[in-house]
C-alpha cells in the first residue's frame, strides 16, 4: 500500500520520480525507527512526535519536485 501511495504521488508530480520501493521502505524505516525507540522507552514521547514531524518535513522537503 505504501509503494502505491508513493507511486501515486510521482505520477501527480507531488513527489520527484525515483526507485518507489526505496523511497518507500526509506520513509516507513524513519517512522518506524522513531516509533520504536518511543515504544522501547528510549525516547520520550513528547520528543517522538517532535522528531516525526521534522523527520516527516525532511522527507517531504527532501522529495519534493521542485529541488
Amino acid at each position: 500500500q505504501l509503494n502505491q501511495l508513493v507511486a501515486n504521488c510521482q505520477k501527480i508530480k507531488g513527489i520527484r520520480e525515483g526507485p518507489t520501493t526505496e523511497i518507500a521502505m526509506s520513509s516507513w524505516s524513519m517512522m518506524h525507527g522513531v516509533a520504536s525507540l518511543s515504544v522501547a522507552g528510549q525516547l520520550p514521547q513528547s520528543q517522538a512526535e517532535a522528531l516525526a514531524e521534522r523527520f516527516g518535513y525532511w522527507l517531504f522537503f527532501g522529495l519534493s519536485p521542485d529541488l
